[in-house]
């Protein structure tokens, strides 16, 4: 498990980081739950491409590289938000988290064939 999706699993259990309310400004625990929630949303979709792609594969196909470089860009757009709200740089965060969303819609949209 990727270190952002243990966070996500985190923030969806908790709501936020336990103990976290009195010391994280309010800008920063928003971005914690924009993060987490755009972690879950490309985890959904994750494991619906992978199901597909398990359906394809028994069928000789793969999954179009695009979907495949898609979410390697969502991994690394996820890795940076964490990485720059684990280090306090809230700009940095909110951009990484800004790309994720884009991406996690683009990558859901072509999943879904929409």
């Amino acid at each position: 498990m990727r270190p952002w999706q243990k966070l996500a699993v985190l923030l969806l259990l908790a709501g936020s980081l336990p103990g976290q309310d009195a010391v994280i400004p309010a800008t920063a625990r928003a971005l914690r739950l924009r993060f987490g929630n755009a972690a879950t949303r490309a985890l959904a979709n994750f494991r619906s491409a992978d199901s597909i792609e398990d359906n394809l594969r028994a069928h000789g196909n793969t999954l179009h590289p695009t979907l495949i470089a898609l979410r390697l860009r969502i991994e690394a757009a996820l890795d940076e938000g964490e990485a720059a709200l684990n280090k306090g740089d809230l700009e940095a965060s909110a951009d990484s988290i800004t790309r994720a969303e884009a991406l996690v819609e683009k990558f859901g949209k072509k999943l879904g064939g929409d």
